[in-house]
Order: C-alpha cells, then sequence, then structure tokens
C-alpha cells in the first residue's frame, strides 16, 4: 500500500493556550460539553499506546511462574499445579476477550441496513417509502443513532433538530421525486476490497457544463452508512455537484472485515476520487463526518491521491483515533488498558488488520496539498471539540498558505451541525469551497 509521508508529533508543541485537563487522565461528559471551543485540552501522555501496560501484563504472569517455580522446590505440589494454570488461563482469556472486544467495536457490522434491504423491508406506506430512500437518518423520527447523539444535548435543542430534520427529510424527499432515484456504483480499492456507493448527478449549471465537472465524495461516520450524509446530498446536487456517496469498508455494502478507522479508508477515499475524475470531474471535494473526516484528512496527504482533490470539508475530526478513544473511555469512567493495548495488539495480526495507533489524521497534515474546513460542534461528547481546533492550529502553522479555516456550532453536538444551524452551516461550506472549487 503506498501512503504519505507521516510525520510524528504530538502537534501540541507551539500551540499557545495549551493546557493539562482540570482531572488528570481523565476527560468526562461533563467536562467535555462545557469545553470553550477556543481552549486545547488533552488526555494526558501515559494514555497513549505504548508497551508499558503489556509489560505489567508479562511481569504478573512471570511473578506467577515464580511463585510455582518456589512452590515446586519445597514440594507444595498443589499450589505448584494451581500458578502453572493460572499465567495459560490469564493469556488465553485475555485472547479470547480481545478477540470478542475487536470484533465488536471493529469488526464487520451487520446491524447496519443495506440500500438493497432497506428497500425490500421498507412498509408500503408514504414513510417507508421515505426511509428507504432518504435512509432512517433523515427520515426516520426516531432513528435509534441520531437519538442517541442528540440525547446529551438540551432540550430545546433537540427540539430544533428535530424541526430542522422534518423539514429537509421534506425537501430532500421532494427534490429526489423530480431528480429521480441514485445510481449504484463500485470500486476497488487499492488492496482488493470491494467497495460501494450511491451516485447522484448534478446537471450541468452553464454552457461550459461546469456543474457536472464538480464533485464531492461524502463520507459517514464509525458503524454508520450511506444514510448519515443524506441530509447533505441535496445541498451539494442543487448547487453544481455530483455526489458520491460512500458506503465506507465493513459498513452496508462494502467489503472489508474491519472498520478501517479512517487509517484504511483513507485508500478507499483515493480510490472514490479516481473514479469521480474518470467520471470527468475537473475538481473533487472530500467530505467527512467523524470517522470519514478522519479519512478525507488522511487521504489528503496521500501521495496517490488525484490532483483533481481540491478541498476537504472535516466535521467533528479526532487527531487520532486512540485518543479519541481515550476521551470516550474516561468519560464513561472506563479504564483503557489493558483492554484498548490487547485489542491493538490482537487486530495488528489478523488478516486484513492494522495498528490502530496509526489511524491518526494528525501525522498527515504536514502532506496536505488542499485546503481543509474544520467544522465542529461545541457539544460534542463523542469527539472532544478541542480536537478539531488542535488540527486546524496545526495545519495552520505547517502549511499557511492554503489558507485553512474552522468553524464552531454552538448548538450542536455530533453528526447534527447541519440540522442544528443549516443556512450558518452551508453558507460556511460554500464559501470556502467558491474559492478553491
Amino acid at each position: 500500500m503506498a501512503r504519505g509521508r507521516r510525520r510524528g508529533g504530538s502537534g501540541l508543541d507551539g500551540l499557545e493556550g495549551a493546557r493539562p485537563l482540570s482531572t488528570p487522565a481523565a476527560v468526562s461528559v461533563a467536562e467535555v460539553r462545557r469545553l470553550p471551543t477556543n481552549v486545547l485540552r488533552k488526555v494526558e501522555p501515559q494514555d497513549k499506546p505504548g508497551p508499558l501496560p503489556l509489560v505489567r501484563l508479562a511481569m504478573s504472569l512471570l511473578f506467577l511462574f515464580l511463585v510455582a517455580f518456589a512452590a515446586w522446590v519445597i514440594g507444595w505440589w498443589p499450589v505448584t499445579c494451581l500458578f502453572c494454570v493460572l499465567p495459560f488461563a490469564g493469556l488465553v482469556g485475555a485472547r479470547s476477550v480481545a478477540r470478542r472486544f475487536a470484533r465488536t467495536v471493529l469488526g464487520r457490522s451487520d446491524t447496519v441496513p443495506s440500500p438493497a434491504a432497506s428497500a425490500s423491508d421498507a412498509a408500503p406506506s408514504p414513510e417507508g417509502t421515505a426511509a428507504a430512500e432518504l435512509g432512517g437518518f433523515l427520515a426516520d423520527p426516531a432513528d435509534p443513532r441520531r437519538t442517541m447523539l442528540t440525547a446529551p444535548l438540551k432540550a430545546h435543542l433537540r427540539t430544533r433538530i428535530e424541526r430542522n430534520r422534518a423539514a429537509e427529510a421534506r425537501a430532500t424527499a421532494a427534490w429526489l421525486a423530480r431528480h429521480g432515484g441514485p445510481e449504484e456504483a463500485d470500486v476497488t480499492s487499492s488492496d482488493g476490497c470491494a467497495l460501494h456507493a450511491r451516485v447522484f448527478r448534478a446537471e450541468p449549471t452553464g454552457a461550459d457544463g461546469r456543474g457536472s465537472q464538480r464533485w464531492v465524495v461524502l463520507l459517514h461516520d464509525y458503524r454508520g452508512s450511506w444514510e448519515e450524509v443524506m441530509p447533505l446530498v441535496r445541498h451539494y446536487v442543487e448547487a453544481g455537484f455530483s455526489a458520491v456517496v460512500c458506503d465506507l469498508r465493513a459498513s452496508g455494502r462494502s467489503a472489508g472485515e474491519w472498520v478501517g478507522l479512517g487509517y484504511l479508508d483513507s485508500l478507499d477515499v483515493v480510490a472514490w476520487a479516481s473514479w469521480a475524475v474518470d467520471e470527468g470531474a475537473r475538481s473533487v471535494v472530500l467530505h467527512g463526518s467523524g470517522m470519514g473526516a478522519a479519512a478525507a484528512l488522511m487521504a489528503a496527504g496521500e501521495q496517490s491521491l488525484p490532483e483533481e482533490v481540491a478541498a476537504v470539508v472535516a466535521e467533528n475530526c479526532y487527531t487520532d483515533a486512540w485518543m479519541a478513544a481515550c476521551c470516550l473511555y474516561h468519560g464513561l469512567g472506563l479504564d483503557v488498558h489493558p483492554a484498548m493495548d490487547l485489542v491493538r495488539s490482537y487486530l495488528r495480526h489478523q488478516r486484513g488488520g492494522y495498528d490502530i495507533a496509526a489511524a491518526s489524521p494528525e501525522e498527515y497534515l504536514g502532506d496536505l496539498r488542499v485546503g481543509v474546513l474544520f467544522l465542529q460542534g461545541a457539544r460534542d461528547t463523542l469527539v472532544p471539540p478541542y480536537m478539531s481546533t488542535l488540527l486546524w492550529r496545526r495545519a495552520r502553522e505547517l502549511s499557511p498558505a492554503l489558507d485553512h479555516r474552522i468553524e464552531s456550532f454552538d448548538k450542536a453536538g455530533h453528526l447534527t451541525l447541519e440540522l442544528a444551524e443549516p443556512e450558518r452551516y452551508w453558507h460556511a461550506v460554500f464559501d470556502f469551497l467558491s474559492r478553491r472549487v
């Protein structure tokens, strides 16, 4: 796999305003919700991946073997047998836990309905038809994923988002009735993974046909599908962009055994951008949310990215997947070690696996060739808002000529920016793109 050059570093060097957490090595959900968007905060360094937790585990097992040996020397056979069995049982148990946890967290999800399954399972009512065409995230008032994301918000903000969702669902359904359904498209990533997407083509907006030559690749979040980005499609197509609505690997109708956390998916984004260029695109925008934003940002640092890619829009992007997991774990009152260390070790040795610690958009910032618009929800409780701020400051430091920008939405949480403040959202996006596409 050809990958762009990546540079290390914490990204905090030289950044003014950085300060540690008020509670060492802990980020609570309440703290994240109160976090000012112009303040940098970070999880303590001991939560970074490293050998220390595994060394502690190895030392514990060695201690058990030493006790068994001492018991054998003095003739305590029951104790010897017990302390010989315990290390092996611990190793087998740890591997079993790591395997189950990895499959649960990063393995392919069979719970995400494919477009075909959604259409075939939909009820013949107008609501069912809308859900099949728009996806439940936009069409269903009780969609569990959106309900989970908006639960931490205050009641008046949830009401605002629901009102905007209903209006967007009606507008998109009417637009689809005029525009027609999507095309189906398939590509193969450079590592052989078969990928699927829905394509909405724009009509030419002028005599030169420029509208059909501008494309956007829309990328969903972790464990999501094409449904999550359907609120964006109509706006892009009406603005003259043809839209590629992707199922990332291990999601929907795309193949793959493991969720890529942006690292594996960056190759897939390059494949879709190349496909759009083959379809006649003169300029391509990468627009992702959460994990999709990480994939877009990392793809923008790939050497194999087509020159036609002109801009990146990154919503609620994390600095790296490991630290995002640390923040989430600490917010739930859980300990990162040794569970994540075992998962990391297990996943690295699986077919199609990878190192979780390599899923780090921050390390690709030095290789960016296009400008990035960072969008963050100030009330995001899954990806701390400070991460977008840190990425923007670091990108601006490394490539000031690209004029990277950032917009913060005080009424939005995770994946709800467009539904929380639609007018301001689209003004920020199209103002940024108008200078580049």
